[in-house]
Formats: C-alpha cells, sequence, structure tokens
C-alpha cells in the first residue's frame, strides 16, 4: 500500500490546527479546526459523524465513521487548542493559554477536570476557573494581549501580580501566576491602544 499525499483525514487537520494554536495564530487555528469538522460532520456520507478520511480524498474518498483518530484528536484540539489547556501534574502546575480567536466574546467548557468560563466586556477580561484534578496544581493564565497597557490584574478579588512574556511571537502576551487555588475569578481591566 502507498501512502497518498492526498490521503488526508479528520485527525490530520486537526492536528494541523493545534500547530496553529501552539504557534500562537489563533484566527487560522479556529478557521481550520471549524472547516474541518463542518466538512466531517455535515459534509460527509454519515452527518454528524467524525470521519477518518475527507470525502475530498482523490484516491479513496471518504473511509470509515466514527473513527477512533478523529474523535481523539478533536477532543484534544479543543482542549489543548481552543481553550488552552495544558497540565503538567507531575511538576504541579496548570498552563491556561487560551486560543479563542480575536473576535469571540464568551466562551465555556466544563469537562471532569476543569472549568473554563471566558467573557470579553469592552476593556474587561474575565476568566472563572474551576480545577477539579486529583491534586491542585499551580495555575498560570498566559493571554495575548487586549491593549498595550494593564490598569490592573484581580485574583478572587484581590489584586494579583503579572508580567509581560518575553520572546513571544506575534502579539504581546500577559501571564498571571495564581498559585494552587480550587476556584479561580481572574479580572484583567485593559487601557491604552489596540495592537496593530
Amino acid at each position: 500500500y502507498t501512502w497518498s499525499i492526498n490521503n488526508v483525514g479528520l485527525g490530520e487537520n486537526l492536528q494541523t490546527a493545534l500547530a496553529y494554536w501552539r504557534g500562537g495564530e489563533n484566527d487560522n487555528a479556529y478557521k481550520l479546526f471549524k472547516s474541518t469538522l463542518v466538512e466531517s460532520m455535515y459534509g460527509s456520507a454519515s452527518p454528524g459523524g467524525f470521519q477518518q478520511l475527507s470525502f475530498y480524498d482523490a484516491i479513496r474518498g471518504e473511509l470509515y465513521r466514527d473513527f477512533a483518530d478523529g474523535i481523539g484528536t478533536t477532543a484534544r484540539t479543543v482542549t489543548e487548542g481552543l481553550f488552552g489547556i495544558l497540565p503538567d501534574a507531575l511538576n504541579d502546575k496548570l498552563v491556561i493559554k487560551p486560543g479563542f480567536p480575536t473576535d469571540w466574546k464568551f466562551a465555556k467548557l466544563s469537562v471532569p477536570d476543569i472549568s473554563i468560563d471566558f467573557k470579553q466586556d469592552k476593556n474587561i477580561t474575565t476568566y472563572n476557573i474551576v480545577q477539579s484534578y486529583n491534586k491542585l496544581l499551580n495555575v498560570t493564565l498566559q493571554l495575548k494581549a487586549l491593549k498595550d497597557k494593564v490598569v490592573s490584574v484581580m485574583v478572587n478579588g484581590k489584586p494579583a501580580k503579572w508580567n509581560w512574556l518575553q520572546n513571544v511571537v506575534g502579539q504581546p502576551m500577559l501571564e498571571i501566576i495564581t498559585g494552587k487555588e480550587k476556584q479561580l475569578s481572574i479580572k484583567i481591566n485593559w487601557a491604552g491602544n489596540d495592537f496593530e
């Protein structure tokens, strides 16, 4: 069997979207992610299914439905890419680096280990995070800066330390290290100018 260059499926496209998210290309990542799911779930021979190969495949056409590779990769891409949940329990850390598209004003995810509720209202960014891992992890929130100045960062109603991340590509990023808290309410008040 010779693997065709055209033999690309749901899993490969979503791994590429995840790579875009890791590279900070949130808008491109989401466009590829959404396009891949729409094609699989609405353009395939099995509506609502997770296919193995796209029907665009020049050699084999659509093949297999509800394929484990696609299902697992979709779950990973949503949690690690779109919501940026990166647990490292061996080192007591949980980094959250959301990959929301620029124009999103809200998003919410609830899975057994964590829930995240994001809201953007003008110059106020709010994240409510509840972790339910077997042990509490030190949470670090890393996000793209909305404006070039920060008025305040509050964690659970108290002023919090934050810093600009160094050596980032593209848009500047803010880092907030919160420590081990089961429930976090993080509010960032932005000011100044938008980034070009």
